[in-house]
């Protein structure tokens, strides 16, 4: 059945390769709605593993033309045909499949999208006023901030920070990223007080203890209350968006790039596998870099 190899295969992305849990979720959607799809698109009630075997780029593109009018932008399109390429490419190295039609398509082009950046001054007012707040839960709260505009962490990534990853007299902190992959990233003297007021708050400090506890002590912090807690932090600075904890860590990468850092450092503490996905960030700091030249030089 196509069941059994879509479950397969997403195990593969889990187990094997070591996709995030939201990554695997994206594909798992993308194949089941590309099932759906092929069983109305051959009048059947479900999809054979025959039937997948003998799919052709037609049947592909109509899936994707149906995606576009929904209203599916090129880069989920893109993201839908890849997901389809790697399912495909699973079914022929495990013998199922024959061929991958999906490769015969091109990848639409999607238009580069330039990360938010939050004001480096109004947020540093911002993440000042919450540090002056001793009550609790603000010092959690402003450790979370600090640790996330200060060390570019990612979520998943700052949710699972332990006690005994924290190097503080080193100003240092082990991050396991995407792929499982270990860094240290430097922490800042201002994350690190921190830290230390948040612990002396009440918020742990067992060397195998989560940083940031739930309920369940034994239990991290969830993404979502993380979530909560940045966007109510910074409501001031979101312009009737939220602000979302990637948003600091887009920050965290321009404003580096802004100062004169070096693109590899920057690649490197984002924890970035290729040069292209910190290279965004690029484009960002010239946008800023000309706002400042038409700004202040008398020929611009």
């Amino acid at each position: 059945m196509s069941a059994e190899l879509r479950d397969a295969f997403l195990e593969y992305l889990s187990r094997e390769r070591h996709y995030s849990r939201n990554t695997v979720a994206a594909y798992r959607r993308d194949v089941d709605q590309f099932l759906t799809f092929l069983a109305a698109y051959l009048d059947r009630p479900r999809v054979t593993r025959e039937d997948l075997a003998r799919v052709e780029a037609l049947a592909l593109r109509g899936f994707l033309g149906e995606a576009a009018r929904r209203g599916a932008g090129r880069r989920t399109l893109g993201r839908k045909l890849s997901a389809l390429r790697s399912f495909y490419r699973f079914g022929m190295r495990s013998g199922q499949l024959a061929s991958n039609p999906a490769r015969r398509i091109a990848t639409p082009r999607a238009q580069p999208r330039l990360p938010r950046v939050l004001p480096r001054e109004e947020l540093g007012r911002a993440l000042d006023r919450l540090a002056e707040r001793a009550e609790p839960p603000a010092p959690r709260d402003a450790a979370i901030l600090e640790l996330l505009y200060g060390a570019g962490l990612r979520l998943a990534e700052l949710a699972a920070l332990r006690w005994d990853g924290l190097d503080l007299g080193a100003g240092t902190v082990r991050v396991v990223g995407k792929g499982n992959r270990e860094r240290r990233v430097p922490v800042g003297s201002r994350a690190a007080r921190a830290l230390e007021a948040h612990a002396r708050a009440g918020g742990g400090g067992a060397a195998e203890g989560f940083v940031f506890e739930g309920r369940d002590r034994s239990r991290a912090l969830s993404r979502r209350q993380v979530q909560r807690i940045v966007a109510g932090a910074l409501a001031r600075l979101s312009e009737g968006t939220s602000v979302s904890p990637h948003v600091l860590r887009h920050s965290f990468a321009t404003h580096l790039l802004d100062a004169g850092a070096d693109l590899m450092a920057v690649k490197d503490l984002l924890g970035h596998a290729s040069l292209s996905t910190t290279q965004v960030y690029t484009h960002v700091s010239r946008s800023h870099l000309k706002r400042v030249y038409e700004r202040a030089h008398p020929r611009a």
